[in-house]
């Protein structure tokens, strides 16, 4: 994907919320959130064509796709990734995936500890360099030591990064504060598109599972066959 003026889609389910923004240009763009816990799958695709809409676009003068592969919610995660692989496969272009972990990075010079939120009072954790990743994610409870601490000279940011920070005595980093909800959306294209003009690569548009669904087999013995 060109950083020349492109015309970027990106969106993001990872969470109770639906939110999809349309990069236009440089100097503009659409931006909506809305907050979902349900039909995302449904909600998606029109509100994507009601952004394209609003700048007078058609899907076809999309010229790269960018998704949110998470960490969060397991199910939301696959609904935005599955369409982002299926619209990019139609429409012939590149489609690109992008961490929560490199949208709330805040310290851009250097290495930062990005922690967001998990279930059950935990942590998604992984360091960044540069905006890039150089550790693999992690799930931790705040307060406790963990060999992802070991990166030297590194600040921390996101959810609960007091305490995060306490465990080594590191850096607390002020979380980046945007007014209204749709500037998250905002943010995945203006981030993407930062990281490709600095001549980083993005990642896959592959879910990013910190753990694995909290499903299992069932125990029930299979039924008898009768022939």
């Amino acid at each position: 994907m060109s950083t020349s003026r492109p015309i970027v889609l990106a969106f993001d389910t990872s969470g109770p919320f639906v939110r999809a923004a349309l990069q236009a240009s440089h100097a503009h763009t659409h931006a909506r959130h809305e907050d979902m816990a349900r039909g995302q799958a449904e909600r998606l695709p029109v509100l994507c064509e009601e952004l394209l809409a609003e700048a007078e676009l058609s899907w076809r003068d999309i010229d790269g796709i960018v998704v949110c592969v998470g960490p969060g919610n397991f199910t939301g995660i696959r609904i935005a990734v599955a369409f982002a692989r299926g619209l990019g496969l139609a429409l012939g272009c590149d489609v690109h995936g992008i961490s929560t972990f490199q949208l709330i990075n805040t310290d851009l010079s250097g290495r930062q500890l990005c922690s967001v939120a998990a279930p059950a009072g935990k942590c998604y954790l992984q360091v960044l360099r540069f905006g890039v990743p150089v550790t693999d994610a992690v799930l931790v409870t705040p307060g406790e030591d963990h060999k992802v601490y070991d990166q030297p000279a590194m600040s921390v940011t996101g959810h609960r990064a007091e305490e995060i920070a306490a465990v080594r005595g590191l850096l607390v980093h002020p979380p980046r504060t945007l007014p209204y909800p749709e500037d998250y959306a905002a943010l995945i294209p203006q981030t993407a598109l930062r990281l490709l003009g600095e001549g980083k690569a993005l990642g896959p548009a592959k879910p990013l599972y910190v753990k694995p669904a909290d499903a299992a087999p069932p125990k029930d013995a299979p039924p008898v066959l009768i022939d």
